[in-house]
């Protein structure tokens, strides 16, 4: 019973300092804006580094640029190859004439 108690007091404690923490430290809503971007590949840069790492903060700036830096940069660079690419036709296959012509 101790240890069910202390883990909720624990994150009792956690929540409340995410929670008071941008309410002392600058504009609440400017950190909520930041933490849930309208801009759909921010978007979802936050919500992959928010799966593979279990202590990553949407909340926290610097959590943030980590993210963007690495997210962010694998978009642009798989995007670049993408614009890059280009079909090439296999080389045995030629267009032949429809037959009875």
């Amino acid at each position: 019973m101790s240890s069910y108690f202390t883990m909720w007091s624990m994150l009792t404690i956690m929540a409340v300092g995410a929670a008071a923490d941008p309410l002392v430290h600058g504009n609440a809503l400017d950190v909520i804006r930041a933490a849930y971007p309208s801009d759909p590949i921010k978007s979802d840069a936050l919500h992959r580094c928010a799966q593979i790492d279990g202590d990553f903060s949407r909340f926290s700036a610097h959590d943030r640029e980590l993210c963007y830096q690495a997210m962010l940069r694998d978009t642009q660079q798989a995007s670049s190859r993408a614009a890059a690419w280009r079909p090439i036709p296999p080389p045995h296959i030629t267009p032949q004439p429809p037959a009875g012509r």
